[in-house]
């Protein structure tokens, strides 16, 4: 017998909508309904796929081009949230990264190393949250699909200086940590298959850092092939499924 479900979670990937019931103990890659989605679409096909469910919860999990990451340098003076947000909108006019409108979350914060700060329109995040008011849903959390992958697989990372790369339905984030905080960051188009092609891509973003390429590799996502110094941690997005299979809840033994 199934249970109902009381969390869902909803993916925005580059080219799709992902929704998934979630139940306690369910893998990382249990089943999702996906539907075709584009830009102008996006928040159509959410109304659409957003079940009516009072009382119950909503996370938000947002990949490319949905969500952006910048490494914000760290800095002693800072006290409090508001001098952070500052600095972060101060590092983003550095790089000529619009800000505007924006909503900004940091990763907590750890002496002396540089913080993850994640931007996602807030237009966009205003008008998911009256869509899942309408269906009684509340709105508990919303971050990245790369901060939400790093957190999963957090025991799993192979040592406090890593390269990290995330394989997501055609784009590629790379990371380089640094005594176990984000140090620098890219998004790009992926076609990659093996080790031997990412190597690069890490190479690069570690000298347009000024750092040294981290002897090891670890890779989250379906498709690839680990060799040599990289380490597969395991699958990232839900597996797709029909409405049969995405109305079955976790079973009870």
């Amino acid at each position: 017998m199934s249970r109902s479900p009381s969390e869902y979670c909803i993916w925005l990937l580059h080219d799709a909508v992902c929704l998934r019931a979630r139940h306690r103990r369910i893998s990382i890659d249990a089943p999702g309904l996906y539907r075709q989605a584009s830009t102008s679409t996006m928040l159509s096909i959410i109304d659409d796929l957003l079940p009516a469910g009072r009382g119950k919860v909503l996370d938000i999990r947002l990949g490319f081009p949905w969500s952006r990451h910048v490494v914000v340098p760290w800095q002693d003076r800072l006290i409090d949230d508001a001098g952070w947000l500052a600095w972060t909108q101060a590092t983003c006019d550095t790089l000529g990264i619009a800000h505007a409108d924006t909503h900004i979350a940091l990763t907590p914060l750890r002496y002396g190393l540089p913080r993850l700060a994640v931007m996602a329109d807030s237009a966009m995040l205003d008008a998911i949250g009256q869509c899942a008011g309408r269906r009684g849903l509340r709105l508990r959390s919303a971050t990245s699909t790369f901060l939400q992958a790093i957190h999963h697989y957090r025991h799993a990372i192979p040592g406090p200086d890593v390269a990290l790369v995330l394989r997501e339905r055609g784009t590629l984030t790379c990371a380089l940590r640094r005594q176990g905080a984000v140090a620098a960051v890219t998004t790009q188009r992926d076609d990659s298959q093996d080790e031997r092609q990412l190597a690069p891509i890490v190479n690069s973003l570690a000298l347009s850092a000024a750092l040294p390429a981290p002897a090891r590799m670890a890779v989250i996502g379906d498709g690839f092939k680990p060799a040599h110094t990289a380490t597969w941690l395991g699958p990232h997005l839900p597996r797709a499924s029909d409405v049969g299979e995405q109305d079955k809840g976790e079973r009870k033994p």
